[in-house]
């Protein structure tokens, strides 16, 4: 299930790579940002693009000393910041580059942009006025970033704001939370997600009677007695005694490899060992095998 949240990714191409992280985590788990890389056509107006963005629910910043040194980036800034409720709609990653806790940074950033305004400005005194037709509408941008961005930044510093390293260790949780779209529910059991496939004389699959074995204790257990939490957007079994995962259960969008886990319909279940599960009242089983990559962050290639 893809969110309906529209969700526009704000960042400057020098970061690229965390840009990069960021959607494809994203869109791992069901969630398609707005991007320009993406989303900009061939002989599309970037502007109109960016214009675009005072019209999603959500922006998320990559905030670093790039983008708040970036003209297309402080213009989304300028179009984000029309909107009165604006602090709301952001959902800032403040990169360590970007010092803006730091009050005195704040005077390099506003001198930075004044002394872009002044520097264009200078040069266009030179000029016929008469050929300056959209170099002025230019210098008006540049003067709107050096009036606004102390108070921007003013904004940034009041919240509490999570760095990149945060946001990766909780799985981007808070930022999550925030958009919602029923995408913190419940955990999924497997049960839940073997129920999608017919079963002989329409035997329904429960945890109860699904058995697997911890890798850390060896303790045979059902996935009933083993305890079950969200992890972003991951249920996570976790082996009764406290050892370990043993059965992690991806969102829709989750991709799946060979030895890491199987595609059951929308999710993919990745077990750490062995699965027997029961599919008929007869005591019938079926043998689900462990994943040696089952908790595998990413594939290597």
């Amino acid at each position: 299930m893809e969110s309906k949240k529209t969700i526009f990714l704000s960042y400057c191409w020098k970061d690229e790579n965390i840009a990069n992280d960021i959607d494809d985590y994203m869109n791992s788990i069901g969630i398609k940002l707005i991007r320009d890389k993406r989303d900009v056509k061939y002989k599309d107006s970037f502007k109109v693009f960016m214009k675009s963005i005072k019209n999603t629910d959500f922006v998320i910043m990559i905030i670093s000393e790039n983008y708040l040194k970036s003209s297309n980036c402080m213009y989304e800034v300028l179009e984000t910041i029309k909107d009165d409720k604006y602090r709301d709609r952001i959902l800032p990653i403040v990169l360590e580059s970007s010092n803006v806790f730091m009050v005195k940074e704040w005077i390099n950033y506003i001198q930075y942009w004044e002394d872009k305004c002044n520097s264009l400005k200078n040069e266009l005194e030179s000029l016929n006025i008469t050929n300056l037709s959209g170099i002025i509408d230019e210098l008006k941008i540049l003067r709107e970033i050096a009036m606004n961005i102390g108070g921007f930044l003013s904004v940034l510093k009041d919240m509490n704001c999570l760095s990149l390293d945060e946001n990766k260790e909780n799985k981007y949780k808070d930022i999550l939370e925030v958009i919602g779209d029923g995408l913190l529910d419940k955990p999924v059991r497997v049960e839940e997600v073997l129920k999608t496939l017919a079963f002989e004389n329409g035997y329904v699959p429960n945890d109860k009677y699904i058995i697997t074995t911890c890798p850390t204790c060896g303790s045979e257990q059902n996935l009933m007695q083993a305890s079950i939490c969200k992890n972003g957007l991951e249920t996570i079994y976790e082996c009764k005694n406290g050892c370990q995962p043993i059965v992690v259960i991806g969102p829709p969008g989750t991709s799946s490899w060979e030895g890491r886990g199987y595609r059951i319909k929308e999710n993919v279940i990745r077990n750490t060992k062995d699965l027997l599960v029961k599919v008929a009242n007869d005591g019938k089983s079926i043998l689900i095998p462990g994943s040696p990559n089952a908790l595998a962050k990413r594939k290597h290639i």
